[in-house]
């Protein structure tokens, strides 16, 4: 399993969980303001570029440098 597929899986479950088109903001912004802090993606759901420069120097639960 590629890599890009699986962030588009992890992308497509986060997206269709959260997002309400009703509400204010993005899908992505939506997803970023999760606190479903027991679902086992929360850690590697999709955020914001500004969000990803708030990290730096943390790591995912993947395992990956942000």
């Amino acid at each position: 399993m590629g890599r890009q597929f699986l962030r588009k899986a992890v992308n497509d479950h986060c997206k269709e969980c959260i997002y309400d088109p009703v509400e204010d903001g993005t899908w992505l912004k939506q997803v970023e303001n999760c606190e479903i802090h027991s679902c086992p993606l929360w850690g590697v759901r999709p955020v914001t570029q500004t969000s990803k420069n708030g990290l730096k120097g943390h790591s995912n639960d993947l395992g990956e440098q942000i």
